[in-house]
């Protein structure tokens, strides 16, 4: 059974961050969303 269609390895993860959200979430699902289209026009953008 194949999961996903991927190229083949190595991968490297460019970015991974961690963050403590307050109450306010204001804008984040915006911001979220832009930070992911912008991703996607990276070369060898892949998310799982």
């Amino acid at each position: 059974m194949t999961i996903a269609y991927t190229p083949k390895p190595p991968y490297y993860a460019v970015i991974i961050f961690t963050s403590i959200k307050t109450n306010n979430n204001e804008g984040y699902e915006d911001m979220a969303e832009l930070m992911v289209a912008l991703a996607k026009q990276q070369d060898g953008f892949f998310r799982y």
